[in-house]
């Protein structure tokens, strides 16, 4: 399968799947299984938002969400990949 890097619905998608699997794989810390599991919930609440929305609507929500990973250190894989997208929508929508 092919990542259309272009895609604000596809880069939260993965954002969406990079989280949920994260947190499966960090049971043994309550805390951040805690800090992950709001924003799971969080993401999926907000996935109808991005049907036909814009690099700029897309990291504006993300951006909205990012107080959840507070209690988590800046080195966090979560946390860099949420920089990440955000990085890239910023880019995408620079170029819009």
């Amino acid at each position: 399968m092919l990542i259309d890097w272009e895609d604000p619905q596809e880069l939260f998608g993965m954002l969406m799947e990079f989280v949920a699997d994260s947190r499966q794989e960090t049971q043994s810390d309550a805390h951040r299984d805690e800090i992950l599991g709001t924003l799971v919930e969080d993401l999926e609440a907000s996935q109808w938002l991005f049907e036909d929305a814009t690099p700029k609507e897309v990291a504006k929500r993300l951006r909205e969400l990012e107080h959840r990973l507070e209690g988590l250190p800046p080195n966090d894989p979560v946390v860099e990949e949420l920089t990440r997208c955000l990085e890239e929508l910023d880019g995408l929508a620079e170029g819009a």
